[in-house]
């Protein structure tokens, strides 16, 4: 029964560590390329698009976790 939750506890940390740092990585990578890249005209569209993007994203790493904790 102990190694199971320890096995939990780890599946839980290396899981919520790989999913901050994946955001990370396309958060910086948004803001650079945003920066880099000339803007002529701005879409409404793509500025809404974003945050649910975002959203949809933390959606599918927190199914990711919940399946990896019934584990």
């Amino acid at each position: 029964m102990k190694i199971e939750k320890r096995n939990k506890k780890i599946i839980w940390e290396l899981s919520t560590s790989i999913a901050l740092s994946v955001i990370c990585y396309i958060f910086v990578k948004q803001n650079f390329t945003a920066k880099i890249e000339p803007k002529f005209n701005v879409d409404t569209e793509n500025t809404s698009s974003k945050p649910t993007f975002f959203i949809a994203y933390i959606k599918s790493i927190r199914r990711f976790i919940y399946k990896a904790m019934k584990i």
